[in-house]
């Protein structure tokens, strides 16, 4: 299937040789949009592919984990689950083994390939798609305070070519939201996904977005509303 977002072409996908795949999936805009997507070709095209959701667990501080995204993508599978029956497997919650503060680069290179290695062992996942996408312009994150916290790799010009398995990379916040309506997905979706990355006192238990934080001002940029 073939979308049209803004000024970008986004191609969902999914070889005849794939019978299982692998998402990373937290709950938030992208890879909610994602896993839509993936259950909807994989509907009207009525291949035989089934999609194994992955959830990183957050499990630091030790005294008040931030790891909200389990149950909020545990939320958002349920609900796809009713539009699009018997696709999506029951979650797979990884663990990091270095858990009592945010991984080093090293640690987190060593976990995405322990990730790999237990979705092609253990659940026979063929490949894995991604729901990475690009941050706003230069000139739109200057103009709205944004340059500081971002994921600099995530800077457009850095961003390599989309491939079906990374469909919304050269894709910005405006563009997911551009996809968001296209879909009918503003009522269905929208409100149950969460991209603030604030601390539980900042956001009442992780209820309310903070507001502040880069994620929460990417979301406000892209779709008018956190």
């Amino acid at each position: 299937m073939i979308y049209q977002a803004h000024d970008e072409t986004v191609v969902i996908h999914i070889p005849t040789s794939v019978n299982r795949i692998g998402i990373m999936l937290s709950g938030g805009l992208d890879s909610t949009l994602l896993l839509y997507m993936l259950c909807k070709e994989i509907w009207e095209s009525q291949q035989l592919v089934t999609i194994k959701p992955i959830t990183w667990k957050r499990p630091y501080p030790l005294d008040f984990p931030q790891d909200w995204n389990v149950a909020k993508a545990q939320h958002i599978i349920n609900i796809i689950q009713n539009i699009f029956p018997n696709i999506i497997e029951p979650q797979y919650v990884f663990i990091p083994k270095f858990s009592s503060a945010p991984l080093s680069a090293t640690e987190e290179e060593n976990e995405w390939n322990r990730i790999h290695k237990i979705g092609r062992e253990q659940f026979g996942i063929d490949t894995y798609y991604y729901g990475v996408t690009a941050n706003p312009p230069r000139l739109e994150m200057e103009k709205f305070g944004m340059m500081e916290g971002r994921q600099q790799h995530r800077d457009k010009e850095l961003m390599n070519p989309a491939r079906y398995t990374d469909p919304f990379n050269n894709l910005d916040k405006q563009g997911i939201a551009a996809l968001y309506h296209e879909l009918g997905l503003m009522e269905k979706l929208f409100p149950s996904t969460w991209s603030c990355e604030g601390w539980a006192n900042s956001t009442n238990n992780f209820k309310v977005p903070c507001e502040k934080c880069w994620w929460c001002k990417e979301k406000h940029w892209g779709f008018g509303e956190f």
